[in-house]
């Protein structure tokens, strides 16, 4: 099954904005956690690909989170997905989408970052 997502930016009536990430089917909204906190900052998402890369490399097992709620285990060329509180079943993916979507999801960052989504202040 295809999974899709999207970027966007939610803006707050206080005019605070806020990187979000929207997956559909809804099976597959535990993967928008991976966007909240620390993981809304191309930095954090920069070092977790680099992480990812290095654990491919000596074909080791790679474990990140940004919290309890979606936890990935990257596992060669599959990955699982999973909550630590039950609340989703787990799923298994591609590595090369979670490389892919922290890819496009650190691209989106940067140009949130450097205030280059046209429309936003």
């Amino acid at each position: 099954m295809k999974i899709f997502r999207n970027f966007y930016i939610k803006v707050e009536e206080n005019g605070k904005q806020i990187p979000i990430m929207d997956f559909f089917p809804p099976q597959y909204s535990i993967l928008s956690n991976l966007g909240l906190s620390d993981f809304a900052k191309s930095e954090t998402i920069t070092k977790v690909l680099q992480e990812i890369k290095e654990a491919l490399r000596k074909n080791e097992n790679y474990v990140f989170a940004q919290d309890d709620w979606c936890i990935v285990e990257v596992k060669g060329e599959k990955s699982t997905v999973e909550n630590g509180f039950d609340e989703f079943p787990p799923f298994e993916v591609e590595t090369s989408f979670i490389i892919e979507l922290l890819s496009d999801w650190r691209d989106f960052l940067i140009k949130f970052e450097n205030k280059q989504i046209p429309g936003l202040l």
